[in-house]
């Protein structure tokens, strides 16, 4: 890895409650070629839950990070999380 830059934003979607998050990475690499990839994630919380989606390399840029072992394509997933109350 020669020179990475990486970047992370947030912003509101609709209502002040819908929150987007975006990470944007882009790899100078030495000896493999260069590559950029964009993630987000959206969540909306609602009590102590937080409904969620995210999408990692979401224009499914093929990419190697380690000799010639190709990483990951897209990747969605979704869930939810939990907020325990303690005092």
């Amino acid at each position: 890895l020669r020179h990475q830059i990486i970047i992370n934003f947030q912003h509101f979607l609709f209502v002040k409650t819908l929150q987007v998050n975006w990470a944007l990475r882009y790899a100078d690499r030495v000896n493999l070629d260069n590559y950029f990839l964009t993630d987000i994630k959206i969540s909306y919380p609602w009590k102590q839950f937080r409904f969620f989606i995210n999408a990692t390399n979401i224009f499914n840029t093929d990419y190697y990070e380690i000799a010639f072992i190709p990483m990951p394509g897209r990747w969605i997933k979704a869930g939810l999380s939990y907020k325990l109350g303690f005092k």
